[in-house]
């Protein structure tokens, strides 16, 4: 159903309503004004009503949304099928990797803080260490605790 076409049924609809509220006869409960309104002028009145109301809905989605261009920018979209098993084991996968470049990591800084401790050496207030496996993180040693 086109958009007027909807917008055209929701205002007959409520001025039906509106007009059979007023048009009862209580002793037949026959609306009396009811044919009329649907056979008469006033229904090419409400069908400009909803064009109108169409027409500035229709402004208001090209100014806000701009329709072409999401349908454009979505365009090339598929849907496929997947295996949601093989997607679970491939993200299981790459999460326990990470999980023991982690480990790694934890590891090889207790060695170098044991190393340090056996020598007795005092760590230099601007000591960096980095890691190349987890680029772009630095672990800044302050006088043997970690911040």
């Amino acid at each position: 159903m086109k958009t007027l076409d909807f917008l055209a049924v929701i205002i007959v609809h409520f001025v039906i309503k509106a007009i059979s509220i007023e048009s009862v006869d209580h002793q037949t409960n026959h609306v009396k004004a009811l044919d009329t309104f649907i056979n008469g002028p006033e229904i090419f009145r409400v069908r400009s009503w909803a064009e109108e109301i169409g027409n500035r809905f229709k402004e208001h989605e090209e100014h806000v949304v701009h329709r072409a261009e999401l349908l454009k920018s979505f365009a090339d979209v598929k849907s496929e099928s997947r295996n949601g098993s093989a997607i679970v084991d491939k993200v299981s996968s790459a999460f326990h990797d990470l999980l023991e470049r982690r480990v790694d990591a934890a590891e090889n800084i207790m060695r170098r803080a044991e190393e340090l401790a056996n020598e007795k050496s005092t760590v230099p207030s601007n000591y960096m260490f980095n890691t190349s496996k987890v680029s772009g993180i630095f672990l800044i040693l302050f006088e043997g605790s970690v911040h």
